[in-house]
Parts: C-alpha cells; sequence; structure tokens
C-alpha cells in the first residue's frame, strides 16, 4: 500500500513536469528598424518579402537619438516619423524607439529629465496612439537612479501604456549593481559584448563563449524578450589600435589601391588619403565584422539560458539588406524563430 501510495503521488507529477517540458514557447517574431531612411512608410519588395517569409508581427522603429553636450545639453538626433500608412500599421505592431546616450542621464538634473519625458510622450502621442513604447540606454550603476527617475516620469505621460527597455548583458548579470528598472518588459541584447572602440582579434558584435559567461541562475526580474545580432560594419583604428570611428562603406576594403589585406577581416591602408569624412593615413586599420549564420543561430541558442518566461518576442536587428539577404536566401534554416516553420 505504502509503495501504491507513493505511485500514485509521482505520477502526476511526473505526468505534469513532462507536459511541462513539451510545451512549446509562444513566440513572437519581430525586426527593428534603425538604419538610415527617409522615411518608414517605404518598405522595398525585398523587406516585404522578409516579414511575410517569417511571420514578423512587430517593427520596432527608432523615433529618434538623444544626445549630450555641454552647450546644449540633451537634444535630438537623427529624428525620424513614425509609419503613418494605414495598412502597415493594420498588418504590423509598431512599437517606437528613443535611444538616449548614458551622458544625458548622468549630467540631466531631474528637472531637465521630467521636461524631456513630457515632451517626448507628446511627440509620442501625436504621432499615433500605439500600445507599446521603447526606451534604449546603455546604463551605469553611476546614473541608475536618474535613468530610472526618468523612467517614472514618462510612464507616467504615456498614461497606462506599456513601457519596455533595452538591456545589456552587465545589467542582466549584475541587478545588484545596476539596478532593475521600473518597465513593463526588459530586451535583452545578445550582441555587443565587447567594445569595437578596443581594437581586438574578436569579434565584438557577436561572441557565444563571451555571452555563456553572463548567464545566471538567478531569474531576472522583469519578463524578458530578446534582440539578436543580423548586421556588419567597417571599423577605423589608427595603426597602434586607437579608435577613430565607423566608415560607411561596405566596399572601401575592397580598393587594393587603398588597402592591404592582412588578415581574414582585418586591412591595413597603403596610403595616406582623405575619405568618408576621415583623414586616411598609411598604416590605419580598418577591421570588417558581421553578424552573419553561424552568429545568428548561436544566439538564438543562447535564449533557453536567459529566458524566464514561456511567452516571449525575438526580434532581429536589423532591416537592412545584410539581413534580408541572408535570411531570404536560406529559406530551409530555422534561424528567425521557433515560431516562424
Amino acid at each position: 500500500m505504502k509503495h501504491k501510495f507513493v505511485i500514485g503521488i509521482l505520477l502526476p507529477i511526473l505526468c505534469l513536469l513532462s507536459c511541462k517540458e513539451g510545451a512549446k514557447d509562444k513566440v513572437t517574431n519581430a525586426v527593428y528598424i534603425w538604419n538610415s531612411r527617409e522615411s518608414y512608410d517605404f518598405l522595398d519588395t525585398t523587406e516585404i518579402k522578409f516579414l511575410k517569409n517569417n511571420k514578423v508581427e512587430k517593427l520596432y522603429c527608432k523615433l529618434t537619438d538623444v544626445a549630450w553636450s555641454e552647450e546644449e545639453h540633451a537634444y535630438p538626433v537623427d529624428t525620424k516619423y513614425l509609419p503613418t500608412d494605414k495598412m502597415l500599421r493594420s498588418y504590423y505592431e509598431i512599437i517606437p524607439c528613443i535611444f538616449f546616450t548614458n551622458e544625458v542621464m548622468l549630467h540631466s538634473t531631474e528637472k531637465e529629465l521630467e521636461y524631456i519625458a513630457e515632451k517626448i510622450a507628446a511627440r509620442l502621442f501625436d504621432q499615433g496612439q500605439f500600445t507599446e513604447y521603447q526606451i534604449d540606454c546603455d546604463w551605469s550603476a553611476q546614473s541608475k537612479d536618474k535613468y530610472f527617475y526618468f523612467l517614472e516620469k514618462i510612464k507616467s505621460y504615456l498614461k497606462g501604456k506599456k513601457l519596455s527597455v533595452t538591456l545589456r548583458l552587465y545589467q542582466y548579470k549584475y541587478p545588484d549593481k545596476t539596478g532593475v528598472p521600473p518597465a513593463d518588459r526588459a530586451m535583452l541584447m545578445l550582441y555587443n559584448f565587447k567594445s569595437p572602440q578596443v581594437l581586438s582579434k574578436s569579434n565584438t558584435i557577436f561572441d557565444k563563449a563571451e555571452a555563456e559567461k553572463y548567464i545566471s541562475q538567478t531569474p531576472y526580474k522583469l519578463p524578458i524578450d530578446f534582440v539578436l545580432p543580423s548586421f556588419s560594419w567597417e571599423i577605423l583604428y589608427t595603426s597602434d589600435g586607437k579608435f577613430l570611428g565607423f566608415i560607411e562603406d561596405k566596399a572601401l576594403k575592397d580598393d587594393k589601391v587603398l588597402f592591404r589585406n592582412t588578415d581574414k577581416n582585418t586591412f591595413v591602408a597603403l596610403k595616406d588619403t582623405a575619405v568618408r569624412g576621415f583623414y586616411l593615413r598609411s598604416g590605419n586599420i580598418l577591421k570588417q565584422e558581421s553578424a552573419g549564420l553561424q552568429e545568428l543561430k548561436a544566439a538564438y541558442e543562447l535564449i533557453d539560458d536567459f529566458k524566464n518566461t514561456d511567452a516571449y518576442t525575438v526580434a532581429i536587428f536589423d532591416l537592412n539588406t545584410f539581413t534580408t539577404t541572408l535570411i531570404n536566401s536560406n529559406p530551409d534554416e530555422n534561424i528567425f524563430a521557433k515560431s516562424a516553420r
């Protein structure tokens, strides 16, 4: 009788665990539109094909960047207009995004932050009604109090709408130092673990081994969504490795007159010249980095290690030629989201 009683208790528990393990996550597919374009209302046929084939439901659209200077204090940069096309809005959920540099939070007063929150909320409402808004800021332990104050203020102005924030891996790993922001959800960025301002042999966009160092056994206190990398960039350094900036010319490295290939993705300038707003000197280093098919799949594999809910969004950063070519040309690869196939 005793053994039968134990078995009678264990069977329902095992059944419950088995059902739980076999349950499929509810994944919502999304993409960020962050690259330079005159209007969000125009999507070309390749982009439309990408959205349809991958069952994308959400578009995270940058509204503006907010930067800091001693003269102007907080000021908007690269301001855009959100999609107004009724057909586009009927097919996709639009999430307006505002990026803040950490300097804005470090140097602004609380009075200034409240003013910024009020003005941004007013601009958001001028763009239409949306169910979710996202704030993107790489805040630090030093700026968290002001950043969280700003979030509380803008949330009050958004009148009950959902507020999400981006989350870097070190913020995820060390909430005791960086705090947990007063928001409804957090979008965990599974890329850019190392600074591109430091010349290294590793890929600063994505390195799975580096990401795995941040896996925590303590669930994060906000529901987590995920954004994966699918982009490339070209970084210019001095001959001794000092960061000079990003060059928006993906074909520049192929110019045999200007550059000599020294490694798989590293090129050295052969002469002094002016190019793309930079004064190029002989010996300058051009490094090309990308997160392609292999990196995208590896990033997706990390989700199970970080997730704290079975219903989440998986977004790709961002909607660009690199992304659409990569994914549209690999239709048999399950690289976007589990629910896409």
